[in-house]
């Protein structure tokens, strides 16, 4: 006759129990690391294609002088923007917007000196005085293209990250010696690294803009 003791049977079934849901759970906690290990994977994959896909553009700033010294544009604000900010006012057809309808109210003359700046532009000659009046009044126009502001360090060198390859214009303005140099270039990027150097030599210099010849630029930025 088989005897079977019901209490070593319920201590045996028990220590199966634990003895399984350990194991179980050592296995789940496997899966999850496992899982998570994959997802990182895959995320750090996407993030490489991704800056594969875009450029990124380096920029230099400095004016040099005569006397062989170099000025870095240092702390000065750079823009990029997905428009020229000069042929934005002067596309004047653009009815039915309230935004530039006001603007044209609050300053008449703002068309005309788009097109004086951007004949000056074309033939090379400096922009005078008037870059700095014609920025500040055509701000709200310009700002809404800014695809990024960044600004630069104390070599004058800054970093547009994480670009759609395509065509920008950039931005931006320094004091100098004799007055003030602004910058309105057209830049291609590409995939990848970009470089531009801003300087004496593509700067659309106004030196009028200071009232004596040792005097700091205005303290407005645009």
């Amino acid at each position: 006759m088989l005897f079977i003791n019901c209490s070593q049977v319920r201590r045996f079934d028990l220590r199966e129990v634990r003895k399984i849901s350990f194991v179980t759970r050592k296995q789940n906690r496997f899966l999850i690391i496992a899982a998570l290990a994959i997802l990182i994977l895959c995320a750090f994959a996407w993030l490489t294609v991704l800056r594969q896909r875009r450029g990124f553009l380096v920029v230099d700033a400095h004016v040099l002088y005569a006397s062989g010294d170099a000025q870095p544009v240092a702390g000065e604000a750079l823009y990029l923007l997905d428009a020229d900010p000069i042929r934005l006012v002067l596309a004047k057809e653009g009815g039915g917007d309230p935004l530039r309808e006001k603007l044209y109210r609050e300053h008449p003359n703002l068309w005309m000196l788009a097109g004086v700046l951007d004949a000056r532009r074309r033939h090379g000659s400096p922009l005078g005085a008037e870059v700095l009046t014609f920025m500040e009044q055509s701000r709200p126009l310009w700002e809404t293209h800014i695809v990024q502001a960044v600004q630069t360090d104390s070599h004058g060198r800054a970093v547009f990250e994480r670009l759609k390859p395509g065509a920008y214009w950039l931005m931006g303005r320094t004091a100098t010696r004799v007055g003030v140099a602004f910058w309105n270039l057209h830049v291609s990027v590409k995939r990848g690294e970009n470089k531009i150097t801003l300087d004496q030599n593509n700067a659309l210099e106004c030196p009028s803009c200071a009232t004596s010849p040792w005097a700091p630029a205005s303290t407005s930025r645009f």
